[in-house]
């Protein structure tokens, strides 16, 4: 999900760091910041000092520290993206999270993105397997203790008998060159 740097500064801006972390721990006004217990490690004094004003956080025993993203993807223990989701959610802000446009704007996010596109090809190839193909297939994964849940979990695929299965697919597609996804390791170039 490719998600700009604006809606990213409208969510933060739109969660005040206070009422956030306010929802999560008990917190106290003194002075121009706020202090509150902090959450990270064994706290008996009030440690977490909250800036309004800049819409940080940091622990003075622990050195925790962040914004109103950080403190709820560690306080939840969840990852970045589950936490710009409940941000966002929280402030009535719509985030479209079924966009089909992969994020391209560098090349590990790239590189990522072709990756994810093979492994949806050899999932989708598992899930649409027939006749005698399938029964040998789902045997092997019975006998593997492989049952659908797992398939699902893990995003478990299958590789066509066509060595240029693959290749196809993304011509097909046309998202990504020949080159990126050579470079993503996932093509061999032959003479």
């Amino acid at each position: 999900m490719k998600i700009p740097q604006e809606k990213f500064d409208e969510i933060a801006q739109s969660n005040d760091i206070v009422d956030v972390i306010s929802g999560y721990i008990q917190v106290k006004k003194r002075g121009k910041s706020f202090l509150a217990l902090c959450p990270f490690h064994p706290d008996k004094h009030p440690s977490l000092h909250i800036s309004q004003e800049k819409q940080v956080y940091h622990c003075f025993s622990c050195k925790a520290s962040g914004n109103v993203y950080s403190f709820v993807q560690n306080y939840e223990k969840i990852t970045f993206m589950d936490a710009v989701q409940k941000l966002a959610q929280r402030a009535g802000i719509e985030l479209r999270v079924n966009s089909r446009d992969p994020d391209l704007s560098n090349e590990i996010s790239k590189l990522f993105e072709i990756n994810k596109a093979a492994a949806k090809y050899f999932y989708r190839n598992l899930q649409n397997l027939s006749g005698n193909e399938k029964e040998f297939i789902y045997n092997y994964l019975s006998q593997r203790n492989i049952d659908s849940k797992l398939t699902e979990k893990f995003g478990i695929g299958y590789a066509l008998k066509s060595w240029d299965g693959l290749l196809n697919y993304f011509l097909e597609e046309n998202i990504f060159t020949k080159s990126e996804i050579e470079k993503a390791g996932l093509l061999i170039k032959k003479r």
